[in-house]
């Protein structure tokens, strides 16, 4: 891209004054008075070029067929961020710069909704995350899957930020031993989503009872298998209300798959937090500059950055957690979904 001085140069070469009139295609605007056509030029950056440079090369370009008439320069202020909503975006088209407000930002969440979230789960993530840690210590210890946990918290509750499920890995458990890849709707996402939908219905106006958990043939293993996804389950700390996970958090030891991140995607959580990146099979995660899957590429990483993809009707805020002092257990392959 040119540097606002030398774009505001070339447009000599597309002028050619002869007597009087401007020869090329501008976009013209009248004016008030609707009199007189008025061509606007717009020149970038204020801070590129000075005032004095700006009028003296428009003069010289002869762009009014009346002499006396001689530009003017206008200092237009224009927010350097989108709008994060509607009346924000009226107002600024008002005061500054014609603007819309887009939900979904294609270029990522505003910095202020990111600054004010992470004021929000500062204080406790560490504690969400070593929860998460111990549900993914428990199921692998009982060889029913690999050590990889998910904690889900409601911001919401009438208790404030609570606990609402915790579940573990359990690829191995319908087979009862370990081989292969196992159930992969075992995964601990899948069946914290799962367990979230037996509690909605468990709630005022669902069709079954918050104690009453049977162990049924799914395969979505969406019943408590350890203790600590007992208590968690059994615990009235769901708000009412709303679609399935919309308006909670997810805290895991791994970054999820491409399947488990796109059912975090279809289930409206909020936000995700992951601690442990895995590249070859993570689809949460992009590499910056890459927000695309490159099939030649040999960095290892599928760089979907499935939590803020354009294309795609629901996006969330996403964070990997680091710890300095240590990391997850690891898993037992290099290429293990989580």
């Amino acid at each position: 891209m040119r540097e606002a001085k030398e774009t505001a140069e070339a447009t000599v070469d597309f002028v050619d004054c002869k007597d009087g009139e401007v020869a090329h295609d501008k976009p013209e605007v009248l004016s008030n008075d609707k009199k007189q056509p008025t061509t606007y030029f717009l020149l970038c950056l204020e801070s590129n070029f000075s005032s004095d440079w700006a009028l003296e090369l428009l003069v010289s370009l002869h762009l009014s067929p009346v002499k006396a008439l001689q530009p003017q320069l206008r200092t237009i202020n224009v927010p350097m961020l989108p709008p994060i909503s509607e009346d924000q975006a009226s107002r600024w088209s008002q005061d500054f710069w014609p603007t819309i407000y887009k939900k979904h930002n294609p270029f990522g969440p505003h910095p202020s909704i990111v600054c004010r979230a992470e004021d929000e789960m500062r204080d406790f993530a560490g504690e969400w995350m070593s929860l998460a840690e111990s549900a993914g210590v428990d199921v692998s210890e009982k060889g029913i899957g690999e050590p990889i946990g998910a904690v889900v918290i409601d911001r919401n509750s009438p208790q404030g930020s609570s606990v609402v499920i915790v579940a573990g890995d359990a690829r191995w458990h319908s087979a009862g031993e370990k081989k292969g890849s196992g159930n992969v709707l075992a995964h601990a996402v899948m069946r914290a989503i799962g367990l979230i939908a037996r509690k909605r219905r468990a709630l005022p106006g669902g069709t079954s009872q918050l104690g009453s958990v049977v162990d049924t043939s799914s395969s979505f293993e969406e019943q408590p298998l350890t203790q600590a996804e007992t208590d968690a389950y059994s615990r009235d700390t769901l708000s009412a209300g709303g679609y399935l996970c919309l308006g909670l958090d997810i805290y895991l030891t791994h970054e999820p798959c491409t399947m488990c991140s796109m059912a975090i995607l279809h289930s409206r959580f909020g936000r995700v937090i992951f601690w442990e990146r895995l590249p070859p099979t993570g689809g949460l995660a992009v590499e910056q500059g890459k927000a695309v899957v490159d099939a030649s590429s040999n960095s290892g990483s599928l760089n979907y950055g499935l939590f803020w993809r354009p294309e795609l009707n629901w996006k969330l805020l996403a964070w990997q957690w680091h710890n300095e002092d240590r990391a997850p257990s690891k898993l037992s392959g290099l290429n293990a979904h989580a």
